[in-house]
């Protein structure tokens, strides 16, 4: 099958631990340490976090074990993280002809002549992308430039942290795809995997397939990833769809229990990770509902529905519960549970009038005073005065 290849120039770039590099930034003192962000579960944590094999997914319980007194734990403030997303996002355009937001901490850039007019190599280029994103913005990242957006979001990966990667030629790239396994493609999981384990175990050899059997075995959506892996700019993020539900599920393998707790604790965990996609995505929900599997394989779905669309965890997590408690029926035997998040809209935040800062609670407002203090004190001058908010 013939194509036209791309005569684009792409960069992605990904911030590095985001929620803890953003707490980081706010906090310098944590700088070195081990920051984990999360609730039950951590959806966040640092590098040297990582290094203790603190993932996203641990379950805080676990990190704490591990990390022992070492360990810091911070609740998310996704107000905040949405600033320094669209910090992120401003610089980016201003080296770029175009971008397209993938999330709340990635991007694509279109760069194609953009090196040439700094005077600059694509690798040139990438170091000095990485190092003005963390001198303006304090946020590390990474970087991978190709013809291809999936190609350049592939090399940002290689080697985190920041980490840059360039590669034009076949050769190179056929190298380094070799290396890779084919479960680090983006949008490949573990459904995908399993039709594709026997016939391709790399990134190459899964663009060394041809491109009917892919569209056999896989059907469109592959295919225009194994174009994209094939130097064709097929795939178009701009106007990314806001997703229809977002669900998190599990079996409890060979356990068949209707013990309340331990159901409770795993619906939990995931609407955590429901949650933090959520997040990631900058959206606000209308709709949250239990999902269970009894023993004898039936299925059964038990929802709320909010009065007006909401991203405030405890509001969903304490809705979450009065369904879990009010409505399934601890008589049967469950082999599985889930959490379904539907009926989305992009959350915009709203800004604060005088009406509405005079309203706050007082433990807020004093927050506030000694927030406006130190910004004033670092910088030797009244910088923000409470009118001006």
């Amino acid at each position: 099958m013939k194509f036209n290849s791309s005569n684009k120039v792409y960069a992605h770039v990904d911030c590095n631990s985001f929620f803890a590099s953003c707490e980081i930034y706010r906090n310098p003192s944590l700088k070195g340490k081990c920051v984990c962000v999360g609730w039950e579960i951590i959806v966040a944590a640092s590098y040297e976090a990582k290094k203790y094999w603190i993932k996203t997914w641990t379950p805080v319980w676990e990190a704490r074990r591990i990390l022992g007194k070492e360990f810091i734990l911070i609740h998310p403030d996704l107000r905040f993280y949405k600033q320094i997303s669209k910090r992120f996002t401003t610089f980016l355009w201003d080296y770029s002809n175009s971008i397209q937001i993938f999330s709340i901490d990635e991007a694509f850039m279109d760069i194609t002549w953009i090196a040439e007019y700094h005077k600059m190599d694509y690798l040139e280029f990438a170091i000095f992308l990485k190092k003005e994103i963390r001198r303006c913005i304090w946020i590390p990242v990474s970087v991978g430039i190709a013809n291809t957006k999936i190609k350049a979001k592939i090399f940002s990966d290689i080697n985190k942290p920041f980490w840059e990667f360039v590669a034009f030629e076949d050769e190179p790239v056929s190298k380094m795809l070799s290396k890779l396994k084919v479960t680090d493609t983006p949008f490949i999981g573990k459904k995908t995997w399993e039709k594709l384990q026997y016939v391709c175990k790399t990134i190459e050899d899964f663009r060394r397939l041809s491109f009917w059997s892919v569209d056999e075995m896989l059907g469109k959506n592959w295919t225009d990833l194994w174009l994209e892996l094939n130097w064709a700019d097929i795939m178009d993020f701009s106007g990314n769809p806001i997703p229809k539900s977002i669900s998190r599920t599990s079996s409890f393998n060979k356990k068949i229990t209707n013990d309340k707790d331990f159901l409770w604790s795993q619906i939990v965990g995931h609407f955590n990770q429901a949650y933090f996609i959520l997040t990631k995505y900058n959206l606000e929900l209308k709709n949250i509902a239990v999902y269970l599997r009894d023993k004898d394989f039936c299925r059964y779905a038990y929802d709320f529905n909010f009065e007006a669309h909401t991203n405030i965890r405890t509001d969903l997590l304490a809705r979450l519960r009065e369904v879990f408690n009010s409505k399934v029926p601890f008589s049967l035997e469950y082999r599985s549970t889930g959490v379904i998040l539907s009926d989305f809209k992009e959350y915009i935040p709203k800004q604060l009038s005088l009406d509405d800062i005079n309203n706050v609670t007082f433990e807020k407002n004093k927050k506030l005073m000694h927030a406006i203090e130190a910004v004033n004190k670092f910088y030797w001058k009244k910088a923000v005065n409470i009118w001006t908010l």
